[in-house]
This record gives C-alpha cells, structure tokens and sequence, in this order.
C-alpha cells in the first residue's frame, strides 16, 4: 500500500437504524509512535446533533491511562481518552447510549501527542453490546496534530 493512502470499507447494515452502543476498535497507530492511542473527540452525528453528549450514556474502554479517562472523549471539550501504555492492540472506546440513536456520520478529533492517531480502525455498532456489526473501517489515514476527520456512512 502507498504511504498515506486511505483504504474504506463500509458495511451494508448502516446506522439508519439505530443503535445504543457505538464503539471505536483501534487496530493500529504509526509505526514508531508510542505504545497506546489517543484522541480528544469520537462524535456521533445524527445531521448537526452528536448524539454521545446526549443526557444518560455512559463511556468505557477496554484499557485508560490515569489522565486519559473514556468520558473525554464524549464530552466535547478538549480533554483526551488515551490507552493504557503496553496494553497492545486492539484498543477500544465506547459509548452506551441511553436510547438507540441512528447517526450518519462520525468524527474523530485527534490529540496533539505525536505518532498516537489511530491509522486503522472500525467503527461498530451494537443493539445489546454484545453482537456487532462493522458500520465503517478505515486503514492507512494520517493526521496532524489535533486534526478533525469526518467519515460519512452512506
């Protein structure tokens, strides 16, 4: 693959349904870069609406560091949610919603720590949390340094 070169793939089932869990599977960040992800920001939009600042959701992850909590990546503000150091990867961050929501599009603002960006990843979505379906996959992105990216569903 060429440098720099983004590689889509998007699922049939869509988000026009709706759905309580939306989660951000983290497969990959630069090579040379450190041994955990960050991002400022995972938004979920429903046209302008990012329906994770929503009344009621709750954020987890699968690993956080100590200053980098799941909740800052849902609040809209310019706090992180980052993975804990030497926890490898797959990393995830997710966001149970208190009601299913449809969203057309997702966002991700990323932080200013150098080689953390997630270059390959999937977003996956879920009715129970348990059973997922891949909404949108991405390979191959770069960023710069507090880059926002959108990434339409359609």
């Amino acid at each position: 693959m060429i440098s720099g070169m983004r590689v889509r793939r998007r699922s049939s089932a869509g988000a026009a349904s709706g759905y309580r869990f939306y989660r951000l599977w983290v497969t990959a960040i630069p090579t040379g870069g450190t041994d955990f992800v960050s991002l400022r920001e995972l938004r979920l939009l429903s046209g302008v609406e990012n329906v994770a600042l929503r009344p009621g959701g709750t954020a987890s992850a699968s690993t956080s560091r100590t200053n980098g909590n799941p909740p800052n990546a849902f609040d809209d503000e310019t706090s992180f949610w980052g993975s804990a150091t030497g926890a490898g990867f797959p990393q995830w961050i997710q966001i149970e919603l208190a009601a299913p929501a449809a969203i057309d599009t997702y966002e991700i603002w990323v932080t200013n720590l150098s080689n953390t960006q997630p270059i390959a990843f999937e977003l996956r979505a879920s009715k129970n949390g348990l059973t997922w379906v891949t909404l949108d996959a991405q390979s191959g992105l770069t960023w710069v340094s507090n880059e926002t990216k959108s990434f339409p569903l359609t």
